[in-house]
């Protein structure tokens, strides 16, 4: 991912429908931030990252 700085890349953090919807919400927005976080730990840059979850 380093290779290709110019690159946007989109996280999109999913659940399943087991829970509230509000549940699912938060839920897949923090998947979606824990791969932020990795990618970060690894040296991408959060600048370049657009994160959300859909539910």
């Amino acid at each position: 991912m380093n290779e290709h700085q110019p690159r946007i890349i989109i996280i999109k953090g999913y659940s399943d429908n087991a829970g509230s919807e509000k549940y699912n919400m938060r839920l897949s927005e923090k998947r979606a931030q824990a791969i932020e976080n990795y990618l970060v730990a690894k040296g991408v840059i959060m600048s370049r990252m657009s994160v959300s979850g859909l539910g």
